[in-house]
């Protein structure tokens, strides 16, 4: 085509020049128009759109694309809304001048072939739906979205950057990014898809805020330089919504920062002196494995469960502050030797376990059951401490039973007793619940809280010592008689009655006032109370027909 006309693409159609044409001005209002090549400073004085001072100009929704490897020094502006740039399989596109906008803003990369950037952007947005895209120093625009494809930043290890950019990776899509070896990264990341991102060298630092990602982060590492890289996330906004899958062989340090990660998985390392705040992003009812290796201080949050499968992987302090931690089995240290502690109402620690130390406080609970719920062997080094309105859990049935062992139990809150629902009694059963050098409780705030055994009582008078023993006894009371005078009668309901208002009844029997067994005394007693004195009086009444027969005979 020759002349200094403008070629001017119309319709949703695809337009294809292969060859090299003097033209004028392009303009691309719709559809695809497909080029072999462009005029550029590399030899190429004419391209498929003519001269090198000539302007490419993509209107919203239309697609540029090329089918050969080439280098363009024309300009190419964005018209309106988005525009397409495609780059065939197996070729490269570089561009000599930087994408400029002229009433558009985005350009989205497509096609499965590369495309290399130059500085001089004016754009705000570049989409990489698919393919892969380097870029050089400073050359990015204010938002980079992934849809699928790959972006690999300058690889500069001899000059530092400093990289504002913004990633988007929405959900349901993927992207990945190769970072510069000696870079800043201080930009967001937002979306729900899946980033993958590798560190390059040893200075590259992830200072932006992520904290609004809801997808899935998957640290790598990519030597690109002279030196191994090191992955830092050197900020405190952390990733408290996102899933970090930590693969075998990857480290990622916090930099001496707090860091929080709403979810993990994978057999790689957590380093840094900072302390990793893990499961915010995990509901009730669900669970997540700790698998990383890691001797920072772990602090364990959300309302769902962190489950650990191979205890010693950790070996910094462990903080429970909400939500559940289950060890699987006893044969290492959960934690090394290092304290764990269970803090607040919704915290709660499941064996069987190996521990250095445990504390527990502000109503947080420590289980000696298993996953299953059954009972456990937990041990325990040095001290256990239970604080007032805490729990110890302890499981009893025939079959299975909690046992732990201790150096010291401070038992200042309360042991609390499971029992197998299909578990029946006998007089005499007896359970040693744990063994401990040197026992210590209080006065005021420890007790037991026991289930119901009907006909039944628990004797706890070996309980709250170093050896901690719980017996079974059949009851001597009868159920009912509330004032222990050995009879059933009205005099029983006014004791309960009393009894519920506040007094104190003579001689009363909590257990036999408890006529229904559900550990409470209240206005179901009186009830259940009733039948018990209508059955005493059928009964005494049935007595004295009898006798009175007997006499008439």
């Amino acid at each position: 085509i020759v002349g200094m006309a403008p070629i001017v693409k119309n319709g949703n159609g695809n337009v294809t020049i292969n060859n090299i044409n003097r033209t004028g001005k392009t303009e691309i209002n719709a559809g695809k128009l497909t080029v072999a090549s462009f005029s550029n400073s590399v030899g190429n004085d004419f391209g498929s759109l003519g001269y090198l001072k000539n302007i490419i100009t993509i209107a919203d929704g239309a697609t540029l694309a090329v089918s050969q490897t080439t280098a363009c020094g024309q300009m190419l502006k964005v018209g309106s809304g988005t525009a397409k740039l495609e780059v065939a399989s197996g070729k490269t596109l570089t561009l000599e001048q930087g994408l400029k906008q002229a009433g558009g803003m985005t350009v989205n990369k497509t096609g499965s072939g590369t495309l290399n950037l130059t500085t001089g952007q004016t754009i705000t947005k570049l989409i990489i739906s698919s393919g892969s895209v380097n870029a050089v120093d400073n050359c990015l625009p204010t938002t980079v979205e992934f849809q699928g494809g790959t972006l690999y930043d300058a690889n500069s290890q001899n000059s530092y950057n400093d990289t504002k950019c913004n990633f988007v990776v929405p959900e349901g899509k993927s992207g990945t990014l190769y970072a510069d070896p000696r870079c800043n990264y201080t930009g967001t990341l937002t979306g729900g898809g899946k980033f993958t991102v590798y560190a390059a060298g040893v200075r590259n630092y992830f200072n932006g805020n992520w904290s609004a990602f809801t997808g899935t982060v998957v640290p790598g590492l990519s030597k690109r330089g002279s030196y191994d890289p090191v992955f830092d996330f050197n900020n405190s906004y952390g990733l408290p919504k996102a899933t970090v899958k930590l693969n075998s062989g990857v480290t990622i340090q916090n930099d001496g920062k707090s860091f929080a990660i709403g979810n993990i998985s994978g057999e790689g390392t957590l380093a840094g002196s900072g302390v990793w705040t893990i499961g915010q992003a995990v509901d009730e009812g669900k669970s997540f494995i700790m698998g990383a290796y890691t001797s920072s201080n772990i602090i364990k949050k959300g309302k769902g469960e962190m489950r650990v499968m191979s205890p010693g992987r950790m070996t910094g302090t462990l903080s429970i502050q909400e939500g559940s931690v289950r060890v699987s089995n006893n044969s290492a240290y959960l934690n090394g030797t290092k304290a764990t502690t269970i803090t607040g109402a919704t915290s709660k620690l499941y064996g069987p376990a190996k521990l250095y130390s445990v504390t527990v406080s502000n109503g947080g609970t420590f289980s000696v059951t298993s996953i299953l719920g059954l009972g456990a062997a937990t041990e325990v080094t040095n001290a256990v401490t239970v604080n007032s309105n805490c729990n110890l859990e302890m499981y009893i049935s025939k079959s299975s039973r909690s046992s732990l062992s201790a150096s010291t139990l401070n038992l200042n809150g309360n042991v609390k007793v499971l029992m197998d629902d299909n578990y029946v009694p006998n007089d005499g059963d007896e359970f040693t619940l744990w063994n401990c050098k040197t026992f210590k409780m209080s006065a005021t705030t420890t007790k037991a809280i026991l289930p119901v055994l009907k006909g039944y009582e628990f004797d706890t008078s070996d309980l709250f010592a170093s050896t901690g023993v719980l017996r079974i006894l059949k009851s001597p009371y009868t159920l009912g008689d509330a004032n222990n005078d050995g009879v059933v009668d009205v005099a029983d309901i006014t004791a309960i009655a009393a009894y519920i208002l506040g007094l104190s009844p003579d001689n009363f029997n909590e257990f036999a006032a408890d006529a229904n067994q559900d550990g409470e005394i209240d206005v179901s007693d009186i009830t259940a109370t009733a039948p018990i004195i209508l059955q005493n009086a059928k009964r005494e009444a049935e007595l004295r027909e009898f006798n009175n027969k007997i006499r008439e005979y």
